[in-house]
């Protein structure tokens, strides 16, 4: 069967847009959420249990800062998600991109790779020890042994304590549709 880059490219797209629609919705208590110590771009203790038990929506992806085919698009998609927040990035909705590649995406790196695509207004990256972060893509069930072959999954965790899988590489607007419920959600 003979394809051209056009039907390829045609077929990407559609597959993608089917990724788009699927979305899972968990619950998730505090207490089940693991009580990790990350770092971020500015070199700043995180608490993982902390951060996402707060009484604000939460969006995170995973990202490393050498890649060169999901990570690019998924960075860009979080600043035009941060524009289109306005205020509301860094006041009751908070952008996390956790790297998968913490061996080499020191918070110097992350900061920079961020810059790229944002001004960094309510949008933190977060590094650490690898068996901490693994620890933490194990839990959200992202891990990849190999990081090549891990999804382009965005997670939003909402105030009332529900999470929702989406794809990464959906675009600003349709992650701006999912914070808008989760923050109005009963």
């Amino acid at each position: 069967m003979y394809f051209t880059v056009r039907s390829f490219a045609r077929a990407t797209v559609f597959a993608l847009a089917c990724l788009v629609v699927l979305a899972e919705t968990h619950d998730i208590r505090a207490a089940d959420i693991p009580d990790l110590r990350l770092i971020d771009q500015g070199g700043s203790e995180v608490r993982v249990r902390a951060e996402l038990s707060a009484q604000k929506v939460v969006v995170m992806n995973f990202i490393t800062t050498s890649g060169l085919t999901i990570d690019p698009p998924m960075g860009a998609t979080f600043g035009q998600l941060q524009k289109l927040l306005g205020s509301r990035a860094g006041g009751d909705v908070f952008l996390v991109s956790v790297s998968v590649d913490p061996t080499n995406d020191t918070p110097q790196r992350l900061k920079a790779w961020r810059d790229r695509f944002g001004d960094g207004s309510g949008w933190s990256l977060w590094t650490g020890p690898t068996e901490e972060v693994d620890k933490l893509l194990k839990w959200l069930d992202v891990f990849a042994p190999d990081i090549a072959d891990r999804p382009a999954i965005a997670l939003v965790f909402s105030p009332q304590g529900t999470w929702q899988r989406i794809s990464g590489l959906a675009s600003a607007e349709y992650m701006l549709g999912i914070v808008n419920a989760a923050s109005t959600d009963n």
